[in-house]
């Protein structure tokens, strides 16, 4: 290979990787941007990993798939599903039920999140995760010892079901 072609197979092996790192997150930052917002209610797992720091590992009913009204899906671990939520009186939203594949046409007032079931933890929206700031963490473990039954969690879905998670709303404090 001559040093103009290794210089070129160079520059295509960085911008695949700067092109790969760009692309993980976009999922995330398209349902931020043009996702619709709801709110769901909250039950907190696990303060701390030496990885990521401090973070909440959230719960949510959409992730039980006992809680949904649907019976007889059959559902593997790893498969994709899609939960299909409706707002409540109490302005959160509750789980309707689980279908294998995207919804095609949804009452008014209904949406779907995707989400993959998860073996014993249930399903899997990729909105588990809340990262605290350092300087916030006390303030959080508190407010969350206090009330966890305010405590709620802002979430963007996009049209495809995709969620981002906005911000932790305990009561009514936004985190």
């Amino acid at each position: 290979m001559t040093f103009g072609k290794l210089e070129k197979a160079f520059a295509a092996a960085v911008a695949l990787q700067v092109l790969i790192l760009v692309m993980v997150p976009m999922q995330q930052i398209r349902s931020l941007v043009i996702g619709r917002t709801i709110e769901l209610a909250v039950e907190p797992v696990d303060p701390y990993s030496i990885m990521k720091g401090y973070f909440v590992t959230l719960s949510y009913s959409v992730c039980r798939p006992e809680r949904f009204s649907s019976r007889g899906v059959d559902l593997r671990d790893g498969q994709t599903v899609y939960a299909v939520v409706e707002e409540g009186d109490d302005g959160l939203w509750v789980p309707v039920s689980l279908m294998t594949s995207p919804p095609r046409h949804l009452e008014r007032g209904r949406i779907f999140l995707k989400g993959r079931r998860t073996g014993w933890r249930g399903i899997s929206n990729g909105i588990e995760e809340y990262s605290i700031p350092e300087a916030r963490r006390g303030d959080v473990d508190r407010a969350l010892r206090q009330h966890m039954d305010k405590a709620r969690v802002r979430v963007k879905v996009d049209d495809e079901g995709n969620a981002a998670l906005e911000s932790l709303i305990i009561n009514g404090v936004e985190y």
